[in-house]
């Protein structure tokens, strides 16, 4: 009976640090797009660039994928082709969109539900 209740209280408090954690995740990257408005896109462009990440969409779209390889690391190319870069599949895990080599597309089958994401390089010029 002791030790149902102290495993019951322990998973409460895991619970509310889990919680802790994404409210400081989400005040961080609060931050750092409210940091990254003041960049031009042509430097937010240079910074993705510089990642060798993927700079097409407007601003908020770039300041938003900043923040996110900033907090969680670039997305990598694919391991299996080694043409397309990684993307983040909306129901949770990662796959490649395939890519192009001269004028030809190469599909690519690559799936993954976790992957090594490398840390993002900081560059000169606005914020991070």
């Amino acid at each position: 009976d002791v030790y149902k209740r102290q495993r019951r209280v322990q998973g409460k408090k895991k619970t509310k640090e889990k919680q802790v954690s994404q409210d400081i995740l989400k005040e961080l990257k609060s931050n750092l797009v409210d940091d990254l408005e003041s960049c031009k896109v042509v430097d937010l462009r240079k910074k993705l660039d510089a990642n060798e990440q993927i700079k097409t969409g407007n601003k908020k779209d770039l300041i938003l994928r900043i923040a996110d390889r900033f907090l969680n690391g670039n997305l990598p190319r694919c391991p299996q082709c080694h043409g397309g870069i990684i993307k983040e599949a909306e129901k949770g895990g990662f796959y490649c969109p395939g890519s192009f080599e001269d004028e030809d597309f190469v599909a690519c089958d690559f799936k993954a539900d976790a992957i090594s994401r490398p840390p993002w390089q900081p560059q000169e010029g606005c914020s991070i």
